[in-house]
């Protein structure tokens, strides 16, 4: 065997566990109103969703638009909260 074949062998193994682990390990999504988990994600979903936290239960929804109503500039543009 030649030495390429030494180091590539080993990297792409450790792509693939490492791939594995991202797509098979599930993360919990707690809803952001109450708390309590909504499903649960992979972490490749969690990466390509950019860690989106604002998940909420259907029966969560209206309370959190009342507790944080949306606002809007004279433009009629949404104010964003960051």
């Amino acid at each position: 065997m030649s030495t390429t074949f030494k180091k590539i062998v080993p990297t792409l193994l450790f792509f693939i566990v490492f791939t594995w682990f991202l797509c098979v390990y599930k993360v919990e999504i707690d809803c952001h109103h109450c708390g309590f988990p909504v499903y649960e994600q992979s972490i490749a979903q969690r990466i390509a969703a950019r860690f989106e936290d604002n998940f909420l239960h259907l029966e969560c929804v209206i309370p959190y638009l009342e507790d944080n109503p949306i606002e809007y500039d004279k433009n009629g543009e949404i104010i964003r909260k960051n």
